[in-house]
């Protein structure tokens, strides 16, 4: 009876062991899956950091280019409104110019008018007098009244 129960307690204990051996393997992988876990958890922080800092470098680099089209188009309006402000001087001095020559050019013909006018009237005699002339005592053109 007492071999019975040696063979009994070798084979508890034998099975004991193979328990023990079974449990240890098992705690070694559960440590192996925590720490494959904690390496996983690490490396999604990491990724989500980088992320976040992605997403804040391109924001930033958005509104920079925001804020560098809009000072482009502040200055393409300035350009263009400086253009179009040149452009319309130079229409309006162009005219200025043209209105200048031809107010010339009406003296011009105006003052050679008058000149036949005066030189018809001492030819013929008559007392033609052309606006803004006097005449004399003999009905001669004496002077312009201008």
């Amino acid at each position: 009876m007492m071999e019975a129960h040696a063979a009994t307690l070798e084979a508890r204990e034998a099975e004991a062991n193979q328990l023990t051996a079974e449990l240890e393997t098992r705690n070694t992988e559960a440590f192996q899956m925590a720490a494959e876990l904690d390496g996983l958890q690490s490396a999604l922080g990491q990724a989500t950091l980088e992320r976040q800092e992605s997403s804040r470098m391109h924001e930033a680099s958005l509104k920079q280019n925001e804020e560098t089209m809009a000072a482009e188009m502040e200055l393409v309006e300035a350009a263009a409104k400086e253009e179009v402000r040149a452009r319309r001087e130079s229409m309006q001095a162009k005219k200025d110019l043209e209105i200048d020559e031809l107010k010339a050019q009406l003296v011009a013909k105006d003052e050679k008018l008058q000149s036949l006018k005066i030189k018809t009237a001492l030819e013929t005699g008559k007392s033609v007098v052309p606006p803004g002339m006097k005449l004399d005592k003999d009905r001669k053109v004496l002077a312009v009244t201008r």
